[in-house]
């Protein structure tokens, strides 16, 4: 049977190594966290998701909504999240030790808020290979962030290969102490903007603390 949530939390748990029971899953309207589970090793049961947040509508306040992976020591990889196209409200993956790549992310295309990707110990890439067209794993088809894009302090990172298609970060885009990382090329697709929307914060680049970096590639 289909299950439909306004929010879910799943935080705490420290036997938890799965989380089978949520296969039935298909919506989150607000805000989907998953934390501080010592022993989640998989999000598989998650393969039914489709949607994380509302659009929003006119006249009706937005849910604070998003996606939260943080602190889950066992966590490898983020398979169970293909179903995902669209988060409405921020991204965050923070401090998921055993995390090596983004693969699970592979069809996510816009995030409303902010996406920070930050000290993950044991990220390698965003884009490990394993889709037959090279660049679209990881965040690979992910088009517009409507706030900032961090990417920080994930010390095993060496590329931002799978960042290929990005076209628009509303606000700031941040590459940050990530002191594995060696080359940009991957964003060599992405398009600087003015201001967007109807604001008008500007948009910024920032690119520091990375001690290995030698190549920013064509970014213009």
């Amino acid at each position: 049977s289909q299950m439909f949530l306004t929010n879910l939390t799943v935080s705490d748990n420290d036997q938890l190594s799965a989380l089978n029971g949520l296969e039935g899953l298909n919506s989150v309207d607000g805000l989907l966290s998953i934390t501080d589970n010592a022993l989640l090793g998989s999000l598989s049961a998650l393969s039914s998701l489709q949607a994380i947040g509302s659009p929003p509508t006119p006249g009706i306040p937005v849910t604070s909504g998003g996606l939260q992976i943080e602190r889950n020591a066992a966590l490898g990889n983020l398979d169970g999240l293909y179903g995902i196209h669209s988060i409405t409200g921020d991204l965050t993956i923070i401090e998921n030790g055993s995390l090596q790549h983004l693969n699970g992310l592979t069809y996510l295309q816009s995030v409303s808020g902010s996406v920070t990707i930050d000290n993950n110990a044991g990220l390698l890439v965003l884009d490990d290979g394993g889709t037959s067209t090279p660049g679209s794993g990881g965040l690979g088809n992910l088009q517009t962030v409507g706030g900032d894009l961090v990417i920080s302090s994930n010390p095993r990172l060496a590329d931002l290969t799978g960042l290929g298609h990005l076209a628009l970060v509303g606000q700031e885009l941040r590459i940050d102490t990530n002191i594995g990382l060696h080359s940009l090329c991957g964003l060599s697709d992405f398009e600087m903007t003015g201001p967007m929307l109807l604001t008008l914060q500007t948009t910024d680049l920032t690119i520091t603390g990375n001690s290995d970096l030698m190549d920013i590639c064509d970014m213009y």
